[in-house]
């Protein structure tokens, strides 16, 4: 499985799409025109209203949401290191580690 490559940032207008009042938006970095490609949208709540815990989080969700990218890329990273300090570190461990990072790296790509 593949997807949208890029920084994923937060915004409120993305490729044609302007966000209401109370949804995010999620989107790719700029492409060679101008513009961005929406990845994701959190609903934030409905029209008139105004709850500022909902609020606060809807936008966690959708910082965590446009991180995802830079966190698959971290956990490979971490892989690549694993394999390369297995010998030295308790297989236990390691085991256990390596387990949770592949586990987060599948369910991210497959």
């Amino acid at each position: 499985m593949k997807h949208t490559k890029g920084e994923w940032t937060i915004t409120n207008e993305a490729d044609g799409w302007k966000s209401s009042t109370n949804d995010i938006l999620i989107s790719d970095e700029l492409n060679g025109a101008g513009k961005r490609k929406v990845v994701g949208r959190i609903s934030g709540l409905a029209d008139g209203v105004n709850n500022a815990e909902l609020i606060v989080e809807a936008e966690a969700n959708a910082k965590l949401i446009a991180a995802a990218p830079e966190m698959l890329k971290a956990l490979e990273e971490v892989t690549t290191f694993l394999g390369h300090v297995q010998p030295r570190i308790g297989k236990l461990a390691f085991n256990h580690i390596w387990e949770e990072v592949t586990e987060a790296i599948k369910k991210a790509t497959e």
